[in-house]
């Protein structure tokens, strides 16, 4: 072991992964002479990169010494991942990166001697990669890669260049510093899940960020990849998730203003990033399944709608002078709709609702009024009223 790998090797601790259990982080560089960027675990279990730090996700960590087999392989077939980041301070021209690749499996160990391995053969070893986070304050990719996809799949927002736009699933008003759904001045959750068919192949990665205070979460979906068979045999081998956060003057291709200018940084500058990211609060668990809408109590055999409310088939009075139909109107997707109002048996005759024109709905006051196939003056059937399956 040579004296600067003596001086580099530590292991940065230890946290919790709920639905897996303890997990320790295993930093890079412990081969290199300049140690590679710090990353830390603190007492709250926040996970933090400096800058030019990497890291992955193991069952152990011996301070000095890589072993593949340690590292954690996560199955992420039909599981939702959830974690928290903080961006705050990484501008144009960093990346806050949390993605998965195939170490586990990689028994080479590597130009960076620790078994690395990516979709872009950073350090000479080429394996499956998902970007579940390429981010910083103005910009946000999430991408699919094979293991030798370089570009991949990706959405999100920002990036671009010559001819060229990236995604454009979001706007700056929506992500940004002080934006309307994800202000990324303050911590946020990301939620990555990945749906399978009955056959348990990768249908889709679907990453929804969401915040406190903030009611409109933003949500992409990669379900078109031509890698699908690949990834799924990835994870259901196990990927080794990974922390990261490096900068560059030529980020562009992720934050930059694109050839349709609607990109958010017009320039990259890696000395304005700040010394260090989070990611914490990890958990994994089942995708949720959506909850069945309860089964309606069938309406007992009647005569109008009145009587399957009251349960009797009686025929009640109807006061001339009060029935009528407002009219009709169209409901794009569906066809044209009856106003049927309410208070045909009335004394008073309710309260009227009006169809304007076939375009506008006018209840008056207290005025009620059902959408119906038909409307038949001054008689009730509840089989004719509109049921819409949404």
């Amino acid at each position: 072991t040579t004296k600067h790998v003596r001086d580099c090797a530590a292991c940065p601790g230890d946290f919790q992964v709920d639905g897996y259990g303890p997990v320790s982080l295993v930093p890079t560089g412990w081969t290199e002479k300049h140690c590679g960027g710090q990353v830390e675990v603190t007492d709250s279990e926040k996970l933090v990169p400096h800058m030019g730090g990497r890291a992955y996700f193991a069952d152990s960590c011996k301070a000095g010494h890589y072993d593949h087999k340690t590292y954690v392989g996560f199955n992420l077939l039909g599981k939702t991942m959830r974690y928290k980041t903080d961006l705050s301070g990484a501008g144009c021209g960093c990346n806050a990166a949390m993605y998965l690749v195939s170490m586990k499996q990689n028994a080479h160990k590597s130009e960076c001697y620790d078994y690395y391995c990516d979709a872009n053969n950073v350090c000479g070893e080429s394996c499956a990669e998902i970007d579940i986070q390429e981010a910083n304050l103005f910009a946000w990719h999430s991408t699919l890669h094979t293991a030798h996809d370089h570009a991949g799949v990706g959405k999100g927002y920002g990036g671009g260049g010559a001819g060229w736009s990236g995604p454009r699933d979001w706007t700056a008003r929506q992500y940004a510093p002080g934006g309307e759904c994800i202000d990324t001045n303050e911590p946020f959750e990301v939620a990555v899940s990945f749906p399978t068919d009955a056959q348990g192949t990768l249908q889709a990665m679907e990453v929804t960020l969401s915040q406190k205070g903030k009611s409109c979460p933003l949500s992409v979906s990669i379900n078109q990849y031509m890698g699908m068979a690949e990834l799924t045999q990835a994870l259901t081998e196990g990927m080794t998730p990974v922390i990261s956060y490096w900068s560059a003057n030529d980020m562009l291709w992720m934050d930059g203003q694109g050839s349709d200018g609607q990109g958010p940084c017009g320039s990259d500058n890696r000395t304005m990033c700040s010394k260090a990211i989070s990611f914490y609060d990890f958990t994994v668990e089942d995708i949720t399944a959506p909850t069945p809408a309860p089964v309606p109590a069938p309406v007992p055999p009647a005569t109008n709608f009145l009587a399957a409310v009251q349960g009797t088939t009686r025929e009640p009075k109807v006061h001339e002078r009060c029935a009528y139909c407002p009219g009709d109107f169209d409901v794009p997707g569906y066809g044209t709709v009856s106003l049927v109002p309410t208070g045909w048996a009335e004394d008073d005759c309710g309260k009227p609702v009006d169809v304007v024109d076939g375009l506008e709905i006018v209840p008056h006051m207290d005025g009620r009024a059902y959408f119906a196939d038909t409307c038949n003056k001054g008689h009730y059937d509840h089989t004719t009223y509109v049921g819409l399956n949404l």
